[in-house]
């Protein structure tokens, strides 16, 4: 069992001055979140090498954001704008179970699940009582299967159905008041994301490393993104994440890891691919056919066999989008961490977004409307220091996590 509370206080101001008037405009916004976690497993094994996997899941998450916008114009008092201010209340109970299987036979080796979910999700804007309760029930079948070829060489290929599900700013409804003439709010009613994915995988064993190649095709229904279209009422300009589309996604990926010298070990992985979406949004057609890639770096080094430092590049190159591009963006992290308490323990100091680049850049265009616009988290660039303890091991095979974490 896992809980956890955290709560946030937001504020952002803005200056537009025009036709001799100074508007000055500032947002508050208070988050609380709570999430708990059940989990429990039971593991049968069957075989010397094959094993029967079950378990029963339940995430329990409730949000509370509450959102105010203030309007001062030429030095006067400052006026709430009751249109922005707002309550918002998000809880969603999820309840899952699986069941998985896998069994050797010489080289040849396969896993295989099934993971079902119930999801009960409400969300709630006191001000207005609007109130919308939604439940629905998801499969989401799996199955591995993989051949060594000699002693270093193994093919796999895989097929899996995904869910992802909306983050909490996606589904916020209020209006984030960006200026006087662009808004953005989120949409309670987003329905998750689904994903059939299908892999072809090669990994060769090195003496002091691994390298791996995998095509793959992910067919994504129900996908969210944001549009942004004018208000024929009021003339502004508004953005809200919808979903719009289908997508199709070809790629290949290719990743490695090498140990250098007992002291240094480097993994990385670089991973290319074309794009296509298309959907429609009030009566117009949206469409995009993009190439892009993406890359991870990573490298750790230990001193003295007794400080371990960590550092890591990731870098997302452009790609069109169904209504402009998004631009290129990247961000450097750093660690160090010394294990105590005889190797159970774990203190740790890091350091995020070292040169403050993780933001989001884009450009919007549309038949009426132009906008180029940024955004970055307050909490993008920080630094933690953390303590871990290790009651026990409890690692797993990827594929069993995936069965159980969506």
């Amino acid at each position: 069992m896992e809980d956890e509370i955290e709560e946030a206080d937001y504020t952002q101001n803005n200056n537009t001055i025009g036709n001799g008037i100074n508007r000055e405009e500032r947002s508050s916004n208070v988050e609380y979140e709570e999430t708990w976690l059940f989990q429990t497993d039971y593991v049968h094994p069957f075989s010397e090498e094959g094993k029967l996997k079950t378990g029963m899941k339940a995430n329990l998450r409730d949000f509370e954001n509450d959102y105010t916008v203030e309007v001062q114009q030429n030095g006067d008092e400052w006026e709430t704008l009751p249109r922005y201010n707002n309550e918002f209340i998000y809880v969603e109970n999820i309840y899952g179970g699986y069941i998985t299987a896998k069994e050797k036979w010489g080289n040849f080796s396969a896993k295989g699940g099934l993971r079902s979910e119930y999801a009960n999700i409400r969300t709630e804007l006191t001000e207005t009582n609007e109130t919308n309760p939604r439940d629905y029930v998801d499969f989401f079948p799996s199955a591995f299967l993989s051949y060594k070829i000699k002693k270093r060489n193994t093919l796999q290929v895989s097929y899996s159905r995904r869910i992802s599900r909306p983050d909490f700013w996606d589904l916020v409804p209020f209006f984030q008041y960006a200026d006087s003439r662009n808004y953005r709010s989120g949409n309670p009613n987003l329905e998750p994301e689904y994903t059939h994915s299908f892999e072809l995988g090669y990994q060769r064993v090195l003496d002091n490393g691994n390298i791996m190649a995998n095509a793959y095709y992910r067919y994504r229904t129900n996908v969210f993104e944001d549009i942004t279209f004018v208000e024929d009422s009021t003339g502004l300009t508004r953005s809200k994440p919808v979903n719009l589309a289908t997508e199709d996604v070809y790629g290949i990926e290719l990743s490695g890891t090498y140990n250098f010298a007992d002291w240094w070990r480097a993994n990385g992985s670089i991973n290319g691919y074309r794009s296509i979406t298309e959907g429609s949004y009030r009566g117009e057609d949206l469409f995009s056919d993009t190439y892009t890639w993406q890359a991870k770096l990573s490298t750790k080094f230990t001193i003295a066999q007794l400080v371990d430092v960590q550092g890591s590049l990731d870098y997302r190159a452009p790609r069109k989008t169904t209504q402009g591009r998004r631009k290129f963006s990247y961000a450097v992290d750093l660690a160090a961490s010394v294990q105590v308490l005889q190797d159970r323990g774990k203190i740790t100091l890091s350091v995020e977004d070292i040169f403050d680049t993780r933001r989001r850049r884009w450009v919007t265009e549309g038949d009426n409307f132009r906008t180029e616009g940024h955004f970055q988290w307050h909490t993008s660039q920080q630094m933690r220091l953390s303590f871990n303890y290790r009651l026990k091991s409890n690692q797993k095979d990827p594929e069993e996590r995936l069965m159980e974490d969506q």
